[in-house]
C-alpha cells in the first residue's frame, strides 16, 4: 500500500528514500526506498536500473511502499 500522507511523509518517519527520485543506471539494495511518478517504492531485489525498468512497470523489483 501506498505510505500515507505520501514521499514526504515517509522521508520524515526516517524511511530510506535514495536521494529522492528514482534514476535509471543507478545501483539499487533490496530495501532501499525511492520515489517515482508521486510514490514510494522499496527495492525487492538488488539491481542496477535500467530506463524500461521503471519502479510501476517492475513489480519483481519494486513494490509501493
Amino acid at each position: 500500500a501506498a505510505t500515507p500522507g505520501g514521499p514526504a511523509v515517509a522521508a520524515a518517519a526516517g524511511a530510506l528514500v535514495t536521494d529522492g527520485t528514482w534514476n535509471p543506471y543507478r545501483r539499487y539494495d533490496e530495501g532501499d526506498m525511492t520515489i517515482h511518478k508521486g510514490r514510494v517504492y522499496r527495492c525487492l531485489q538488488a539491481h542496477t536500473a535500467r530506463p524500461e525498468w521503471e519502479p510501476d512497470k517492475t513489480p519483481a523489483l519494486w513494490w509501493p511502499a
